[in-house]
């Protein structure tokens, strides 16, 4: 189901009732005092240079919501793998697995507060107050730039994507970390695009955009959409117990794990030929199976190519068994 993303359909925030979970009027005014319930324990204070969360705890808190197809606005901590959600081309895609879930790990959010004003077709000044809890290292788009950048390096003013004006940011403590992977790496969050992914560059956030990797550079974005092939593959065409297994202490897919701590530590080299021959390496074999999920599809992929692997081995099993007779024949008719 394909629907353009503009400000007519966009997820309504103020007194809007949440599958489970009622979404306040004002989200900021009642996380400014400890609560328990939907939101869990929570403070907020206000930040004048907000700075990104430390570590793996890169995602979104359990009072963010998205569309979903199915069930409407949806918590962060009750959508399930499988539903489809609204992303920035306007379609629905399937979640199919978390980069994040772990309900009871504590973390740091922004809260960075919006005023979307939508409906100018029609001269309509409607105003829609957003409060988007996220990680200062998850990444989110801003209008005219191409690639998502880091949450901390947002500031008042700034018009996220689709058209929302930035008016305040705040900071909040919860309980509980999300991060829904759609098939093509972006979710709309409380009315803002935001990619699926985070910024893998830690030890430099005045780089919002690009991981520069010795003599190459990759946007965070499109670097993990593109590692994270294998995984969908894996998800999608062999069995969805790989998007639902997390790593205890993380909360993360063991794959996404892996993959994380290898980039990390591959940043971390000094010498820019390490860098770009694992950086290299990387982008050849996620790039193939890449290729496979563009061309066969995610679901199908693994298994067509198991089907030809077999095929394959079965031909080649018979031409050897065939050169390997003629050879005894041909040795038979010399004797």
């Amino acid at each position: 189901m394909m629907r353009a993303l503009n400000a007519n359909n966009l997820i309504p925030t103020e007194g809007q009732t949440v599958t489970g979970t009622p979404v306040a009027s004002n989200p900021t005014t009642n996380a400014a005092s400890s609560s328990s319930g939907g939101g869990g324990s929570s403070t907020t204070s206000s930040v004048s240079s907000p700075s990104a969360s430390s570590g793996l705890t890169s995602c979104f808190s359990n009072v963010a919501t998205v569309q979903t197809l199915e069930r409407g606005i949806v918590a962060m901590n009750q959508l399930q793998v499988g539903e489809q959600v609204l992303t920035q081309s306007g379609s629905y895609e399937t979640v199919y697995a978390f980069g994040h879930y772990h309900p009871t790990k504590a973390a740091t959010f922004l809260q960075i507060q919006s005023t979307t004003t939508f409906d100018e077709k029609n001269n309509h000044n409607n105003n829609n107050n957003n409060v988007l809890e996220i990680t200062g290292d998850h990444l989110v788009f801003l209008q005219g730039k191409t690639n998502p950048v880091r949450a901390d390096s947002i500031r008042v003013g700034d018009i996220l994507q689709p058209a929302a004006t930035v008016t305040k940011i705040d900071t909040v403590d919860r309980e509980g970390i999300y991060a829904p992977l759609t098939t093509g790496g972006t979710v709309v969050v409380n009315n803002i695009v935001a990619s699926s992914y985070v910024s893998l560059q830690t030890m430099d956030t005045t780089c919002a955009e690009y991981i520069p990797a010795g003599v190459l550079s990759f946007s965070h974005h499109a670097y993990t959409h593109l590692g994270l092939a294998p995984f969908r593959l894996l998800c999608q065409g062999v069995s969805s117990s790989f998007g639902t297994s997390f790593n205890e202490e993380t909360g993360m897919p063991f794959y996404a794990h892996m993959s994380v701590s290898l980039t990390q530590w591959a940043l971390h080299q000094q010498h820019f030929v390490v860098q770009a021959l694992v950086f290299a390496v990387i982008v050849l074999l996620t790039g193939a199976c890449w290729v496979v999920e563009a061309t066969l599809g995610a679901t199908w992929g693994p298994t067509i190519l198991v089907l030809v692997a077999g095929l394959m081995a079965v031909c080649h099993k018979r031409v050897h068994v065939t050169v390997r007779i003629s050879s005894n024949h041909n040795k038979t008719k010399t004797v």
